[in-house]
């Protein structure tokens, strides 16, 4: 699943960090799913930044 994430960001806001790719990376499965519907509202990379920081201790 991270695989087309990966996919979908890329195509929409162009080349991703490391840190943005391993963050994502170690997203459990409900998180993903998550981040699969959330990543729709995104206007830009900050939105995913914001997102990934109110999942991630």
């Amino acid at each position: 699943m991270a695989n087309a994430i990966f996919r979908q960001l890329i195509k929409r806001f162009g080349k991703l960090s490391e840190e943005m790719r391993s963050s994502i990376s170690g997203l459990s499965l409900p998180v993903l799913a998550d981040l699969s519907e959330a990543l729709l509202d995104f206007t830009n990379l900050v939105d995913l930044q914001s997102w990934l920081k109110g999942r991630i201790n």
